[in-house]
């Protein structure tokens, strides 16, 4: 049986903020399963588009959003919030 993984730490995988013992459930839990691990890439694609500074496009992220929303919502799994994401300081530099 797989274990259970929150969305909570698969945003801390994906932030590279995961403990050994919770990365270790997050990759224990993809080797499970194929729609884990369909799931997983495209929150991660996801994750990806908004990490990148200046280039997201609100409009596809949310079209994005929805899709993933979607597929989980047919495989009957819940449906999160969007993640909040920890802010990363910018450089003010002069």
């Amino acid at each position: 049986m797989a274990p259970t993984v929150s969305w909570q730490n698969l945003v801390d995988y994906l932030a590279g903020e995961a403990s050994e013992a919770v990365q270790q459930r997050v990759e224990q839990w993809l080797e499970a399963d194929a729609q884990h691990r369909a799931l997983f890439r495209s929150l991660q694609q996801l994750w990806d588009a908004v990490a990148a500074p200046d280039e997201e496009d609100p409009a596809w992220l949310a079209a994005q959003w929805r899709a993933l929303l979607e597929k989980m919502r047919v495989r009957g799994l819940s449906l999160p919030e969007m993640p909040a994401r920890k802010a990363e300081p910018r450089c003010r530099c002069s």
